[in-house]
């Protein structure tokens, strides 16, 4: 029983950590065969993602992305209303991409559990939270 443990312990140890994200109150889900990280802030219609990758035939993207984000990528649904989130995401990621009512922001490299995305979700996430006071 000893080595299965320490098997399972060691394979753990490369798995993403995901603690801080669930501490800010993100959700984890999967959805067509992609990890996902979610929060919702119902009071201002917005929807703020975490995706492991995008690709042009994800079902609910498929109508409006015709480019493939291979690294982790933030998504705000709802940007429409709030477009002052433009320029907070666009001080933190490298690329950003606006279709529809979507903000796809992204930094090339970077994983769900790297700490640079992980900052940059947070201040999002803080940008956010400062629309609701």
């Amino acid at each position: 029983m000893g080595i299965w443990q320490n098997l399972w312990r060691y394979l753990l140890s490369w798995s993403a950590n995901f603690n801080e994200y669930q501490r800010m109150g993100f959700s984890a889900r999967t959805y067509n065969n992609d990890f996902i990280l979610c929060k919702r802030f119902e009071a201002l219609g917005l929807i703020l993602s975490v995706y492991q990758g995008i690709e042009p035939h994800n079902p609910k993207f498929k109508d409006f992305v015709d480019f493939s984000i291979p690294d982790a990528c933030l998504v705000i649904e709802g940007i429409k209303s709030h477009p002052e989130l433009r320029a907070v995401a666009a001080n933190h990621f490298e690329h950003i991409e606006i279709r529809d009512d979507y903000l796809f922001a992204y930094t090339r490299y970077l994983d769900l559990d790297d700490q640079k995305m992980k900052q940059s979700v947070i201040v999002m996430d803080e940008a956010i939270q400062a629309l609701l006071k």
